[in-house]
């Protein structure tokens, strides 16, 4: 089916015939379910819906550049720690971001929504697509419009656009992925809360992921009885064992660690036709035979995640007493070198590994994966508290204009 707007915007699906029914005129109607459609076209068709219901959304490629970086500084995503690594690298960022947002139109990989006005962005949500069967929201920030907060407005649109996207299949979004630091009250609110709410790993799991930089060493090397390796696939069932013991959630899966996709496009080649790059190899660290952990060694751009969610290595800890602090530095210096800089994010799980060995740790946090075939619970919830909340918004400001306290009876 072609869906046409004002004889220009041209929209293709395609659907499925519920029902044909003859009036008393004469004419015919017909009910009808689209059923799939392509991340381009669902961006127009929903970008023309979002606009009439609010002017200010936008899903299109009219966004200047200096605002959206404006926007990155001013909402603290870009914060001065995160700013002194990427200064050196800022020319590739804007030329990167230029690429995202502008020059080619990379939505089978990443999307984007804004919210607007006169040129200036006071939201923001956006969305990779990090692994074969997996989308992870990347961004979502707000800052006040007019004196006005418009938080949860860009949340309920940005939702909106989630809720079609992950019933389409061509967009292969099985599995919706969120890094959040367990100190934000706001995301933990929607995400974390959810996640208990619903009280079931194979809907919904978040992991706590201790978060540390760690210089690489080019002359450390592992001991005589210690070995990393390419994983076999009996070393990811292995780790695939443990994680479901100690979590029980949806890490392996969402990641598609162990299962084949037979006749799909690698994300690879997908990345490359846009001019990116896409990698993810597993590695086992082994000692005296037995597998003590796992390391996922993630590539993308530098800066297509700023956090290097996506360009970071993960090392999943099996055996904390065999995993020593000189083996895991020697498997990030080795398997580090990849990244071409001497320095390189690492995520670990369980996080209490690090400080069981007396290690200091930069942040934490939390993993949240959704299995996107509760993704009408969630959204439901979701928007649900995002009414509660605005209503605890309204409350706690009418309380405070008429001098209420908290343990006012």
């Amino acid at each position: 089916l072609e869906i046409i707007f004002a004889s220009r915007l041209r929209v293709s699906c395609s659907t499925q015939v519920l029902y044909a029914e003859t009036k008393k005129n004469g004419m015919m109607r017909y009910g009808l379910t689209i059923t799939d459609m392509d991340v381009h076209s669902y961006s127009r068709l929903f970008d023309v819906l979002s606009t009439a219901d609010d002017r200010y959304g936008n899903m299109n490629d009219m966004i200047d550049m200096d605002a959206l970086w404006e926007f990155f500084f001013d909402s603290g995503f870009i914060y001065p720690e995160k700013y002194e690594i990427i200064s050196d690298y800022r020319n590739d960022f804007k030329k990167l971001y230029q690429n995202l947002y502008l020059e080619h139109d990379c939505r089978e990989v990443f999307v984007h929504y804004t919210y607007q006005n006169n040129g200036r962005i006071y939201g923001h949500i956006s969305m990779v697509r990090g692994y074969p069967r997996l989308w992870m929201i990347h961004h979502l920030a707000a800052r006040p419009m007019n004196g006005k907060r418009v938080g949860l407005r860009v949340l309920d649109q940005g939702f909106n656009f989630i809720d079609g996207l992950y019933r389409l299949p061509s967009v292969k979004m099985d599995y919706m992925m969120f890094y959040y630091r367990p100190t934000n009250a706001f995301t933990d609110y929607f995400f974390g809360d959810f996640h208990k709410f619903v009280n079931n790993g194979d809907a919904c799991s978040v992991d706590l992921f201790a978060y540390n930089s760690f210089d690489l060493d080019s002359g450390a090397e592992p001991a005589a009885d210690c070995e990393i390796s390419e994983s076999t696939d009996e070393d990811l069932r292995t780790a695939c064992d443990f994680y479901r013991r100690a979590s029980g959630g949806l890490f392996f899966d969402a990641l598609n660690i162990i299962n084949d996709l037979p006749g799909e496009e690698p994300l690879a080649d997908l990345y490359g036709r846009y001019g990116l790059t896409r990698q993810s190899r597993h590695y086992s660290i082994k000692r005296d035979g037995h597998l003590v952990a796992l390391a996922i060694v993630d590539q993308s751009d530098f800066g297509v995640n700023l956090s290097e969610f996506l360009n970071s290595m993960k090392v999943i800890v099996i055996d904390q007493e065999r995993l020593s602090c000189e083996l895991l530095r020697a498997a990030v210096s080795r398997l580090g070198r990849v990244y071409g800089v001497d320095r390189i994010p690492v995520m670990i799980y369980p996080s209490e590994y690090l400080e069981s060995k007396g290690l200091q740790i930069d942040r934490y946090y939390n993993l949240w994966i959704l299995n996107s075939k509760f993704g009408d619970e969630f959204i439901e919830y979701t928007k649900q508290r995002a009414r509660l909340r605005a209503g605890r918004i309204v409350a706690r400001h009418f309380l405070g204009k008429v001098g209420w306290r908290k343990n006012a009876k």
